[in-house]
């Protein structure tokens, strides 16, 4: 017969940020977990978070979301503080809302994680780069710009095609609605900057 062990506090608190940053486990005590979505305010977000994040696609995006809690609260970017993660075919419109509760979380757990000095948000903007295919965003300009506002910064996006698959979302390769500049970073100096390497065959 195994022996079955009491999970230890560091256990419970990678399980229960986990949780938290999804949305499945209120991040405070007494939170209701039928609380109204943070993105409320901003309509074509919520509708979108709610129709990129169907049924079939929950798993994935909370996999995604856990995976990066796991590596942001272990304090794997102050051990490597040059480390770049690139999320693949990930999505982007959860990241806004993902960000928000992170730092919520980390505020009422900051003295758990001692090695965490700063908001949560902040090291993702550092360290985390999405691609965009699929570019799960609000069909309308104001809608992208609405999750390039809360996301924070140009420097978090690299282009992606999709290849060698046939398909891929719209009828362009880059995204609709997107501001130039971001397309001109995503291009060229994200990925320079997320891949160093690059620059010496350039």
């Amino acid at each position: 017969m195994g022996i079955i062990r009491r999970p230890n506090r560091r256990q419970i608190l990678k399980t229960t940020m986990a949780l938290a940053a999804t949305g499945a486990l209120p991040a405070r005590a007494g939170a209701l977990p039928h609380e109204p979505s943070r993105t409320a305010a901003f309509p074509h977000i919520d509708a979108s978070l709610r129709s990129a994040v169907g049924a079939q696609e929950v798993p994935g995006v909370v996999a995604i979301a856990a995976t990066e809690n796991g590596i942001l609260y272990e304090g794997v970017f102050g051990k490597f503080p040059n480390l770049k993660v690139v999320l693949m075919e990930s999505g982007v419109s959860w990241l806004p809302a993902f960000m928000w509760r992170a730092n919520k979380t980390w505020r009422g757990v900051r003295v758990e994680v001692p090695w965490i000095d700063r908001e949560p948000a902040a090291i993702m903007r550092d360290h985390i780069r999405l691609t965009t295919q699929p570019f799960d965003s609000p069909p309308d300009a104001a809608g992208v710009a609405d999750i390039i506002e809360m996301i924070g910064s140009d420097r978090m996006l690299l282009f992606a095609s999709d290849y060698p698959h046939w398909q891929f979302d719209g009828d362009d390769a880059i995204p609709p609605h997107l501001p130039a500049g971001i397309v001109s970073r995503m291009c060229a100096d994200n990925p320079l900057e997320t891949f160093p390497r690059l620059k010496l065959a350039a």
